[in-house]
């Protein structure tokens, strides 16, 4: 449902138990929003959120720096009419992260089951490819070569990990 400025009982507010050293804005889904982050009172353990109206989907990133501990809890409160009591979600690290990190974090295993394949098909490629153009000999002298090539790279990167 939109919420309107107007239809706002109690001013939402988030509350830490220690004192809030900076804070900022980094993101609204629309300006219209007109989301304003002020202090509460001199104290600075508190941050009153303002906006102009919050329909669905509308939405804001703060960033807010505290002097306390990394698990210091944080109080959201606020009402209006129409509106259930707000919750807060637990933090998940991966908005934290880039998004080409979360696309290669997330996707690793498959691009390397992709990798692995591809380097499969075209090592048996040439493999093929060398018996029918000169013959099983060279054929199996280029898969023992590789073979004698890949068996020294495992046992050079075995003695470089020690």
């Amino acid at each position: 449902m939109t919420i309107l400025q107007s239809e706002i009982l109690e001013p939402y507010t988030i509350s830490l138990p220690v004192r809030i050293l900076s804070w900022n804005v980094l993101k609204v889904s629309r300006d219209v929003v007109g989301l304003l982050v002020s202090p509460t009172d001199e104290t600075l353990k508190a941050l009153t959120l303002q906006f102009a109206v919050l329909e669905p989907g509308d939405g804001a990133t703060l960033r807010v720096a505290y002097d306390g501990p990394r698990k210091t809890g944080m109080e959201f409160k606020g009402a209006c009419l129409n509106a259930p009591k707000p919750t807060i979600l637990p933090a998940d690290p991966i908005y934290s992260v880039p998004r080409f990190k979360r696309f290669s974090q997330t996707y690793e295993a498959l691009l390397a089951i992709l990798i692995s394949g591809a380097v499969c098909l075209i090592y048996f490629g040439l493999a093929w490819s060398m018996g029918h153009l000169f013959g099983q000999h060279v054929q199996d002298f280029f898969c023992w070569s590789s073979f004698v090539v890949w068996a020294c790279s495992r046992y050079l990167a075995l003695l470089t990990a020690w």
